[in-house]
């Protein structure tokens, strides 16, 4: 997401201002079906957007290919469930040169306020993020920081916000810096999601404390509620669907949702597969409780076979 003007990003409570940010979706094997609904619902609320295939984009552009294939190349060596769309955000700032302050977005993330001035901030940093909520900094991030040098007070950030500063990041050369720098050694990182967070502990690691710490707001967790947060991330276990979640976030959350063409995501979807897991938990147990009753019966009845 980039700034185009002055102009402010609509409140959640007043849904007749248009934002005048530029949307950049960029997406990589996405059916024709999603991006034909993602079209017709950013051009029916008249928002500025532009799409990028990467999987186009990578045939034309040697710069993104060759960043193609560090990630598929090295990814493939790593310890991870997750995929390798997790390290597309690291072409941000390549995919958009000209612009000189780029907002990258997880999934889920939602915005309960106007965040305009988060354009305003300044920093001489290549990138500005949030510190992590629980790793803190590398003492916690890394369990083996000595062995690679790392400050153990520096502090851990959480890669669901990003806000690139472009030209620093571009000079710095810092998408290559990150994967050539972190990819040999990431699966020795212990902690920190090393080998599990795939991303943040490669940027945490080709960082080493060197970026911008905004205030906690502009990426609050949200497993706790907050009347300042601006930009809510459903991380870890906190998602809108469990517990683990506050409810006004989770109410919040399915009342955007209800305003998009997936709206019936959750009768569909995601309600197969929590019946297939009932489904599977409610067997598991019953197996479970029918040995447990046999062991029973042979041990008052044991002549009972």
């Amino acid at each position: 997401m980039s700034n185009n003007n002055n102009n402010n990003l609509n409140n959640h409570n007043n849904h007749n201002n248009i934002s005048k940010f530029h949307f950049i979706v960029h997406f990589h094997d996405c059916s024709k079906s999603d991006i034909s609904l993602i079209k017709d619902f950013l051009n029916d609320h008249a928002i500025d957007f532009s799409l990028i295939d990467l999987n186009k984009l990578r045939n034309a552009d040697k710069r993104v290919d060759t960043i193609f294939s560090k990630i598929i190349r090295n990814h493939n060596a790593r310890k991870t469930r997750l995929g390798t769309s997790c390290y597309f955000k690291l072409l941000t700032p390549i995919l958009n040169p000209n612009v000189d302050k780029v907002l990258y977005l997880d999934t889920d993330i939602i915005f309960t306020q106007d965040i305009s001035s988060l354009f305003h901030e300044s920093f001489g940093q290549p990138f500005a993020a949030i510190r992590d909520k629980v790793l803190q900094n590398y003492s916690l991030g890394f369990k083996n920081f000595k062995k690679f040098g790392l400050n153990p007070s520096s502090p851990y950030l959480n890669g669901g916000v990003l806000f690139f500063y472009t030209k620093e990041w571009l000079k710095k050369d810092f998408t290559n810096h990150i994967l050539d720098h972190s990819f040999p050694v990431i699966n020795e990182l212990e902690g920190g999601g090393g080998g599990f967070a795939a991303d943040q502990p490669c940027i945490n690691f080709a960082a080493n404390g060197n970026w911008y710490e905004l205030h906690p707001k502009w990426n609050h967790p949200a497993d706790t509620f907050s009347k300042d947060s601006k930009i809510i991330h459903f991380v870890g276990n906190a998602k809108p669907w469990n517990t683990h979640c506050h409810i006004k976030y989770s109410k919040l959350f399915f009342h955007y949702l209800s305003q998009t063409p997936w709206k019936t995501w959750m009768k569909t979807e995601f309600s197969k597969k929590f019946q297939s897991h009932r489904t599977e938990v409610f067997n598991h147990l019953k197996s479970k409780f029918q040995i447990k009753l046999g062991g029973f019966k042979n041990l008052l009845f044991p002549s009972i076979s």
